[in-house]
Order: structure tokens, then C-alpha cells, then sequence
């Protein structure tokens, strides 16, 4: 029998990096692929990891800059109580997480999964997915620390089994 991973309440989606004028507004960098879900949300939930709260604030107004968000927070106004939010996570419920088509997973879930050959040879443990503008790259470590990265891409990996907890792989020559 195998342990389902609990889910998440909450999923992080950006952090707050820095104050933005005079009227409470703060920098988020998004680390999400949905940025047009901040425009979405009426409410989101800030995370402190310095004194482990997390409160709900209110969207007031969401703008776009390049790759970052500007966001007005309800209450928040100005750059003394915007200053106090620098450093938190930006977070929604994971029950406001929209669903994933059948070939799309959490990085949560596939983080700690074994990765294995068709051979059924044990690669090792996936530690971390890098996002990167090609296709994810899966960070696999075996039992001697080593690295493997894994491209995921369909041609490599076969399928995924989060019930069974493992990834089955097809590498390619000089991959492992």
C-alpha cells in the first residue's frame, strides 16, 4: 500500500518583493503560469514565513508591469504598511486551484516521486522541476547524491503514477 501526499491548503503563487510608490501598492513576481489569475481573485492570502501567519487581504487593483504585478491591497495605504507585507508569499487555496488537464501536475505532487526506467531500473528520487522555456527539466538524485536532469517531454517520460508514486522514463542514450 502506498501514502497519498496530503494536499496543500494553500498554494504559493508569487511574493511580494518590494514597496511601489506612496499609496500601498507592492511589487509581486509571480511564479505561476496563470498570471491572469491575479485578476481573477477578489481576495488572496499573504504568508509570513518570519512569524508563520498567514491573513487574508482584499485586492483593490491589479496592474501588469513586464513580468511583475503591481497590486493595491484594501487597507493598505501606504508605503509604511505596504513595507510590512515586503517578503511575504502570495498564496490562493488550493480549493481555488483550477483543474489540471490529464498530462498536467503540481510540482508538489511529482517532488519526491521514483523515477524509474521501462527496465524498471530505479533512477532515483525527483527533488525539483525547473521551469525553463523549452519544456520542464525533472532534478532526479539516486542513492550516491548523483544529478540526473530529465527533460520532460513525452519522448523520455513514459508516464506518471501518483498512486504508485513513480515517474517511468524511456532515456535516451547518454541521459543516466
Amino acid at each position: 500500500m502506498f501514502a497519498m501526499k496530503l494536499r496543500p491548503d494553500f498554494i504559493t503563487i508569487g511574493a511580494v518583493t518590494r514597496v511601489h510608490g506612496v499609496r500601498g501598492e507592492v511589487i509581486v513576481s509571480p511564479i505561476t503560469d496563470d498570471v491572469q489569475q491575479f485578476f481573477r481573485f477578489q481576495k488572496i492570502y499573504l504568508y509570513s514565513s518570519s512569524n508563520g501567519r498567514r491573513k487574508t487581504v482584499d485586492i483593490e487593483c491589479v496592474k501588469r508591469k513586464k513580468n511583475l504585478l503591481i497590486i493595491k491591497f484594501k487597507n493598505i495605504d501606504d508605503r509604511n504598511q505596504a513595507q510590512e507585507l515586503k517578503g511575504a508569499l502570495v498564496e490562493k487555496q488550493f480549493d481555488d486551484a483550477e483543474a489540471l488537464a490529464d498530462d498536467e501536475y503540481y510540482v508538489f505532487d511529482l517532488i519526491g516521486l521514483t523515477v524509474k526506467t521501462v527496465d524498471d531500473h530505479i533512477v532515483g528520487k525527483l527533488r525539483d522541476v525547473l521551469s525553463l522555456p523549452a519544456n520542464d527539466v525533472y532534478v532526479v538524485f539516486d542513492e550516491q547524491n548523483r544529478e540526473y536532469l530529465i527533460p520532460a517531454i513525452k519522448d523520455i517520460i513514459k508516464s506518471i503514477d501518483l498512486e504508485r508514486q513513480e515517474i517511468i522514463i524511456d532515456p535516451i542514450e547518454g541521459l543516466l
